[in-house]
């Protein structure tokens, strides 16, 4: 649910046509408590739950939510109170080193294209070196799973919803980092993802 915080970030710091929550205070309010209530909500070894207490999720909750408090830091220019800052900047901390050291059973490719990107974006905040290390590890794991074809494996082939859910992580992580592997990936990605577009536009869904 504190994915949330992330559109309040947007809508206050983005002057988008009729945004009437352009730096409202209110709004900044609401993002910074989701922010703040986030490094409350997180387990000793740095994870988070999605659904059940203590399931401790790897990508799912714990990465998803790494990435937008990351960048909902960043949105707001890091300005946060004086008193959790530094209390923030530990969770983020103790998220990417958790991604660092786990997996995940079976092989889903948008998952570690999900972990990877946080991790990254918790490099970039820390600067530890131990999270960039595990990064390359992991990214070189994540195109272990990539085909020539321009398809990623998920559990045991192609799936093109999840596809356009890797290509949207990894295109969030190029303004970053950039890679060797980017530029070839993406096109074949992009390809692949076109046979699964229906003739009125509608994408993926059953083909799925």
């Amino acid at each position: 649910a504190q994915f949330g915080t992330h559109a309040l970030a947007l809508a206050y710091t983005h002057p988008m046509p009729g945004n009437i929550y352009y730096q409202h205070p209110k709004v900044l309010d609401w993002t910074l408590a989701g922010m703040e209530y986030w490094t409350r909500i997180q387990h000793k070894d740095g994870s988070f739950d999605e659904f059940y207490p203590n399931e401790r999720g790897w990508a799912g909750p714990t990465g998803f939510l790494l990435y937008v408090m990351c960048d909902t830091y960043r949105q707001l220019n890091g300005n946060l109170p004086t008193e959790w800052k530094d209390r923030f900047l530990t969770a983020v901390h103790k998220a990417g080193l958790f991604l660092s050291g786990t997996d995940e059973s079976g092989v889903l490719a948008n998952h570690h294209a999900m972990a990877i990107l946080p991790m990254y974006e918790a490099f970039l905040l820390t600067q530890d070196r131990k999270i960039e290390t595990a990064f390359h590890q992991k990214l070189d794991i994540f195109f272990s799973y990539c085909h020539e074809e321009g398809w990623c494996l998920e559990y045991d082939g192609a799936d093109p919803g999840y596809l356009s859910a890797t290509i949207s992580f990894m295109g969030k992580l190029a303004k970053h980092y950039q890679d060797e592997r980017f530029g070839p990936y993406f096109q074949k990605w992009v390809e692949f993802s076109s046979y699964f577009v229906y003739p009125n536009g509608h994408y993926a869904g059953t083909a799925g």
